[in-house]
Parts: C-alpha cells; structure tokens; sequence
C-alpha cells in the first residue's frame, strides 16, 4: 500500500477508532477496581481498509438542470428534480453494509444544501423523497444502492440573477 493511499484512508480509520473508543470507555471505567489495584486490559478488532469501490468507471456524475430554471418556481422540492443516475462497482468487499455521503461546500442558506457558484442558489440533495444534507451519512446494503436526486433551491429568489450556475460535491462510500 503505498503513502499517499494510506493517507487518503487515515481519516476513517481514526473516526472508526473515535467510535470504539467511546464503546469501550463505559466496559473500561466499570472495570477499575475501588481500591485502586491494577487491572489487565486486553483490546482486539479487525482492521479493515475502506471498500474497493468504483463509481461510473471513474468519470464524473453530471446532473443537467437545462437551459431555463425560472426563478420564479424554484421550491426545492419538486421543480427540476434530476434523479443522479450512477453506476456503482465494488471488488472484495469484506462486508456488503456500505454507507454514502455527499461532500462539498454548504450554501449560506438553509440545513445542508449544496453550494453553487450563485450565493442565493443551491442544491437540495434527497434519498427518494427525504432530504439528504451534505454530509449526512446514508446506510445500505451494496447491490441496492440509494436513488438519489438533485433539485434546485433558492434562498432569496429576489437576489437571484439570469446565469449559468455549477455546484459540486464528492460522493464518499465507506464501510457502515
């Protein structure tokens, strides 16, 4: 395994740790013995890498809003909802229980929305018809990976000016 991959890696093993760390903490303090004797400690886990998994063989995931989103009936909710069709592919899973996030920067406005190169515009992401913050953990099983869409939001309609807009985010696939 070279450098740069275990690097890549290092932040979800700590987090993995972070989380057996406050599992074990409650089984260690009711084990401390009153008189203030010693105790054996004995830690074990499997180690396991993040999965092995491709998305789209590699390209990017494109969501086209097309030419004329009217600002007007931006909601958030339901006009221009793009589904974000994706091809997910995974080799040697250790377990099929994967989870999903969708990282990048949030608008000023609003709980999670994605944020576009327009201050008062942004994405609101779902799973299905739940609203998916960015950043949110999203469990599943692999070979039924979630339905995810994409639908503009604005903030201040009134502040919102004729343009092109972009917005990005990275989707993140891990062990649950």
């Amino acid at each position: 395994m070279n450098k740069d991959r275990l690097t890549r890696r290092l932040p979800h093993g700590l987090i993995t740790l972070f989380a057996a760390g406050i599992v074990l903490w409650p089984m260690v303090a009711l084990a401390v013995p009153a008189a203030g004797g010693s105790l054996n400690l004995n830690v074990s886990g499997v180690i396991v890498d993040t999965p092995d998994c491709t998305v789209n063989s590699g390209e990017e995931v494109d969501v086209d809003f097309g030419d004329r989103v009217m600002i007007r009936k931006l909601d958030g909710v339901t006009y221009q909802r793009r589904e974000i069709v994706y091809d997910l592919r995974c080799d040697g899973l250790a377990m099929p229980y994967l989870s999903l996030s969708i990282r990048g920067e949030t608008a000023a406005f609003g709980s999670g929305i994605l944020k576009t190169n327009m201050q008062e515009l942004g994405i609101q992401l779902f799973h299905d018809d739940v609203p998916l913050r960015v950043g949110e953990t999203l469990n599943f099983t692999y070979g039924d990976s979630p339905h995810l869409y994409a639908v503009p939001i604005a903030g201040k309609p009134e502040q919102l000016s004729e343009g092109s807009f972009k917005g990005s985010g990275t989707m993140v696939f891990a062990y649950q």
